[in-house]
């Protein structure tokens, strides 16, 4: 353990999410004396907050823009109350939230997390990108080379300033043979444009009119679940596409797939991805955003190009048909997120981050 070092990390919510999942992740997993943890909204009721080791003091401060200079005070009152020496934040408006609070409660490690590209920013939010968020902070960590790529060319960001960390997973110890009479095909995501469940809607029923016998589950929700609900509907799929709503429980959903899908038209590095390939399942994924850094194509997987419901199916055929290649890609994909995803490893190397960073501020 690292004594004698205090980590707060900074997050909007925990709420359903792959970034959210993965700071509940990274934080159970620090070896360090004191963990803390800040989230920006007062609604516990769903998402991971459970998931939460005993060990991390949370706090609730839910911010209103309006009152921006009042929750900035705020936030930093309970970073000098406890002595914070590193505070990590995750995504845009913790990260603004946060390297202010930062500064003014004289934290003396900044660390930003970017989990994804956004392209919702406008000129404004590239400016305070620039000017606030980078300027204060120590140190911009990108959980995929896309989205690093992404920041150094559309937000100006030095890659001195930027490291490549990716996303991890706790790896089972033992997989679980599966007896499914008719293939059984999971997704995991909210419904949203980027996850593009129509395509893989409409690559599920490609299949089922070729004859193959399978179930597509969906898990998540979100603001496209009437349009997705319409298209499961139109193409005539009740009894073959199931969207259960966000579970809490991916561990036990995950073997009871035979095949994995991602038809995301752009991605960070998902951590849903990670968590598959820990189960030793055979995927197929869109080759956007980090997935082709994480997943060797041929290799571990086979990646298709986003936005094609043909080529989706085909690929999935593939496997399906060939229960030999799909073993062995599942085996292959295991082995690689063992080597390289795995969540101790990763929070050795912020530790050593920490310690690194904290060490300089110090001569």
């Amino acid at each position: 353990m690292v004594k004698n070092l205090r980590v707060c990390h900074l997050i909007g919510s925990l709420q359903y999410g792959g970034a959210e999942r993965q700071v509940t992740n990274l934080i159970n997993n620090l070896n360090v004396d004191s963990k803390y943890l800040i989230f920006l909204n007062d609604q516990q009721d769903r998402g991971f907050y459970r998931f939460l080791a005993n060990d991390v003091r949370q706090y609730s401060v839910p911010v209103k823009l309006r009152y921006f200079y009042y929750y900035i005070m705020k936030i930093a009152k309970i970073l000098r109350q406890n002595r914070i020496d590193v505070l990590q934040t995750h995504m845009y408006w913790a990260n603004l939230y946060g390297v202010l609070a930062g500064k003014i409660a004289s934290v003396p490690v900044i660390i930003t997390t970017e989990h994804g590209k956004n392209p919702w920013k406008t000129i404004w939010h590239y400016a305070i990108e620039r000017n606030i968020i980078t300027k204060l902070s120590d140190l911009r960590v990108c959980v995929s080379m896309d989205i690093l790529n992404n920041r150094r060319d559309k937000d100006g960001i030095p890659e001195t300033k930027m490291v490549y960390l990716p996303n991890a997973v706790d790896i089972p110890t033992q997989i679980k043979k599966k007896g499914n009479k008719k293939v059984i095909v999971g997704a995991i995501g909210r419904f949203i444009e980027a996850k593009d469940y129509s395509t893989l809607i409409k690559a599920a029923g490609i299949l089922r009119e070729k004859g193959v016998d399978l179930e597509l589950y969906i898990l998540g929700d979100g603001p496209l679940r009437k349009e997705l609900e319409a298209d499961q509907r139109k193409l005539g799929l009740e009894s073959v596409v199931k969207m259960p709503g966000f579970q809490d429980n991916i561990d036990e959903w995950l073997p009871k797939f035979d095949l994995f899908v991602i038809s995301s038209i752009r991605e960070g590095q998902p951590l849903v991805l990670l968590e598959a390939m820990s189960h030793g399942l055979a995927i197929v994924a869109t080759n956007v955003g980090g997935i082709p850094d994480t997943l060797k194509n041929g290799e571990e997987g086979l990646l298709v190009e986003p936005g094609n419901p043909n080529l989706l199916a085909a690929a999935m055929e593939k496997l399906i048909d060939d229960e030999s290649l799909k073993g062995l890609l599942g085996r292959k994909a295991r082995e690689r997120v063992k080597r390289d995803f795995s969540i101790k490893a990763i929070c050795n190397r912020y530790e050593k981050i920490y310690l690194s960073i904290l060490g300089s501020k110090k001569k």
